[in-house]
């Protein structure tokens, strides 16, 4: 089967659609991004070489600029990839797939690299350096709120220059228990995410079809 890469440069606008749930990792949660809690890893582990850590944005709608009419739920993981020996690392995005609790895999829709760079959905991360990768799952229509997706494992492979790591990072849905602070001063950061606000970012971003 072909696969074809259709590149689009666009703001993808991405709002939560459920404010009073988050996604956690269920292990090696030692690390945030963003106010998020990260899951890490030191890769490979017998010999580390280099890191890996995953935060999850949770739910919320994607859309092309001039085609806001059309939206899709999709489900937003960040992995930031550091490599620190002396050789480059590759990454196909079509491979870092989500598993949902029944059972189905899916491939990213959608796929962007902080650096602009030209090669998706082959991603290469360089020697002494690293990449961030953020992946946009598009998911179901059975499944479209956070309060219908209880879990999902983000399954992920890192070529390096002499093997392939692949993990599996659990994410578990929690719910917002906001701070007890004074009245007026409380803000996103006090609960770990921005529940419910929309943000923009721009992306120059890829969409992948098989």
């Amino acid at each position: 089967m072909t696969r074809q890469i259709t590149i689009l440069v666009s703001s993808i606008a991405m709002a939560s659609c459920s404010p009073g749930f988050f996604y956690r990792p269920a292990d090696n949660a030692t690390a945030t991004m963003k106010g998020r809690v990260a899951a890490d890893y030191q890769i490979p582990p017998n010999a580390p070489r280099g890191d890996v850590r995953l935060a999850s944005f949770g739910i919320g709608k994607i859309s092309m600029s001039g085609s806001s009419n059309q939206k899709q739920k999709a489900v937003h993981v960040r992995m930031i990839v550091t490599d620190n020996s002396q050789t480059p690392w590759t990454m196909d995005m079509r491979q870092q797939a989500i598993a949902l609790p029944d059972g189905q895999q899916l491939a990213p829709a959608y796929a962007s690299t902080h650096e602009g760079q030209n090669g998706l959905p082959s991603v290469t991360v360089p020697a002494r350096g690293k990449r961030i990768i953020d992946l946009f799952y598009g998911l179901p229509a059975n499944i479209q709120l956070a309060s219908q997706l209880p879990s999902f494992s983000v399954v992920w492979h890192v070529n390096m220059s002499q093997q392939q790591v692949t993990e599996r990072t659990r994410f578990d849905r929690m719910r917002v228990e906001p701070a007890t602070v004074p009245s007026g001063e409380r803000h996103a950061s006090d609960i770990g995410w921005a529940g419910g606000e929309a943000r923009s970012e721009r992306f120059e971003w890829y969409e992948v079809r098989r």
